[in-house]
């Protein structure tokens, strides 16, 4: 019970975790999203998921900075496994920027290109892998978050089949 009563979240823990749970949301809503539309692959709905997924990425960063310059605590939740700093929040906030750019970079490859919509969740959860690694304070979390990172980037890499070696770095 003590355990129980040590890694219940407060109202301000919750709030320093908000960046990294937007990102996870972005993914998952992403998903659901594309179970609605899955059969309509036009250039709108493409341009609907762009949106969303600026969406979340800028409320991440939003997040991310309002808590950086706002907020300059030294926390450290579930039992010392997540820990949260100015630090962390930085780190977070650059890789939604990051990941914003990367997105807005990406729209002439998707023109080009169309992969469906896994593109945006698995760029959701690689980011959120990597938002986890800078806030893990223990190896084991350090461990989960950069599994997540690299499922994700593994599939990335291996959805575009035409070329050799694209097969190859998602076998590696």
């Amino acid at each position: 019970l003590a355990f129980i009563r040590s890694t219940a979240l407060s109202g301000l823990d919750a709030l320093n975790l908000l960046p990294v749970v937007l990102l996870l949301l972005g993914g998952f809503f992403l998903i659901g999203f594309e179970l609605v539309v899955s059969n309509q692959r036009s250039p709108q709905m493409e341009g609907v998921r762009r949106m969303i997924s600026v969406f979340f990425f800028l409320n991440s960063a939003i997040a991310a900075g309002i808590l950086f310059f706002l907020l300059n605590l030294d926390l450290s939740l579930f039992g010392g496994m997540l820990a949260i700093s100015a630090f962390t929040h930085m780190g977070t906030l650059m890789l939604a920027l990051v990941g914003l750019g990367t997105i807005l970079i990406a729209t002439p490859f998707h023109t080009e290109v169309s992969h469906g919509g896994e593109y945006y969740p698995l760029l959701f959860f690689a980011e959120s892998g990597m938002a986890l690694m800078v806030h893990a304070n223990d190896l084991i979390l350090f461990f989960v978050a950069l599994e997540l990172m690299s499922l994700s980037l593994y599939v990335l890499i291996s959805s575009k089949q035409d070329r050799p070696i694209f097969a190859e770095g998602s076998l590696k």
